[in-house]
This record gives C-alpha cells, structure tokens and sequence, in this order.
C-alpha cells in the first residue's frame, strides 16, 4: 500500500510560517504460518518520504530543515519447535538518510539521522522445564549511530549487545514468581541516548529484579 499524511506540527505565533509535515510510505510485506501453525514469520519492505520535518536548535528555536527518507527491511520470526519451547526473534535494517537538511549551522544533505541505528535485532527463548517452571534467555542488538547531525565521528553512539534471562515459577494459576536478570555481562557500551553535545545517557548495568504477579 501507499499512504500520505500529515505529521504533526504545531503552528504558534512565534514560528507562523511552518508548513505541516507530510510522509508518503510505500510498504510490501509478506505474513506466513506454516509447520501446523509452529512456525510463524513476517517480512515486510518499506520505503518513507518525510517532507517539511523540523529541527529545534539549542535556543528552543523550531526550523524546518528538509527532507529524510527511509528504506528498511524488517523481519519477525516465531517458532515453536516442540510444545515446551518458543523462540522469538526479529531483525531490522534501515538506510536513512536527509536528502534535504540546510540550516545556520550547515548543510547535511546525505547524512544519517541522528539516533537512528542502521540495524537492530532482538531474540528470545523460554522453555517450560517443568509444568509450572520456565526458564528463558535472549539477547539484544543496537548498532552504532550518530549523535549529531553532522555525523561526527567522535560524537557517534556504540554498538552494543545487551543478555538476559529469567526464571519464572508458577504454584497456582493466578500466582506468579519470577526471577529476572538485566545485562548479565555488564555491558559498558549500553548507551540509549546522547544528551547535549558532550553526554551520553547510560542504561543500568547488571541488575536482578523478583516479581509477583498475582490475579485475582
């Protein structure tokens, strides 16, 4: 399908002369379930045209800077090769870049969008040891991106690969104990954000949390 629509932009007396944002999306896709319903997958190409988008400078100021545009490819995988086991995983790859950005402070014309990794992917396996125990692990994938839009080199974001698991315990039906454990291996490049020109926002390093969940 091809869809265009309107973002939203906000038109107040100190910026009159915006224009609202418009997209245009073009996406092809294909959603599958096979092997009596154990194996489900869908994959999905798309490419997004964004026009008029804004850009705030460190004055609060709000300026339309351009165009960006997207391709990416997406997969989500499900499978269930015996009752007792699931496994969950996707993948995505994006090229984005503006095909118009000019504002004080440059052109950046063909540059990546800042924050935006070129490919992330995501798994996750559970399996029920026992009728009222599972025990489950995955991992977590975000490649390098730039913090800025003049794509520096020194200010670009890591890569990084985050494992976790959990153990979950379930003695009633509406009672439910669980063990969880965050970035078993204590990434140090677990970065979420840049803040400002010079900071990073870190996410937390190796934690374990207990649950309860009960429903009555």
């Amino acid at each position: 399908p091809c869809r265009r629509w309107p973002f939203g932009s906000v038109l107040t007396s100190t910026n009159p002369d915006l224009k609202l944002a418009e997209g245009k999306q073009v996406e092809i896709g294909i959603k599958q379930s096979t092997w009596e319903e154990r194996l489900q997958y869908t994959l999905a190409i798309y490419d997004i045209v964004k026009k008029n988008i804004e850009s705030s400078d460190p004055g609060g100021i709000t300026r339309q800077i351009g165009q960006q545009s997207s391709q990416g490819i997406e997969l989500d995988i499900f499978a269930k090769p015996i009752d007792s086991l699931t496994i969950d995983f996707n993948v995505a790859y994006v090229d984005a870049q503006y095909d118009e950005f000019e504002d004080n402070s440059g052109n950046y014309k063909g540059n990546s969008p800042r924050n935006i990794p070129d490919t992330t992917a995501n798994l996750w396996v559970n399996w029920h040891v026992l009728h009222n125990w599972s025990i489950g692990g995955g991992s977590r994938y975000v490649a390098e991106r730039y913090a800025d839009h003049a794509n520096s080199e020194e200010k670009k974001l890591p890569s990084y690969l985050v494992f976790d698991a959990s153990l979950s315990w379930m003695p009633d039906p509406s009672l439910i104990v669980s063990l969880r454990g965050k970035n078993l291996t204590d990434e140090e490049d677990y970065v979420l954000a840049s803040y400002g020109s010079t900071q990073w926002v870190l996410a937390e390093g190796r934690s374990v949390e207990l649950g309860l969940n009960y429903q009555f």
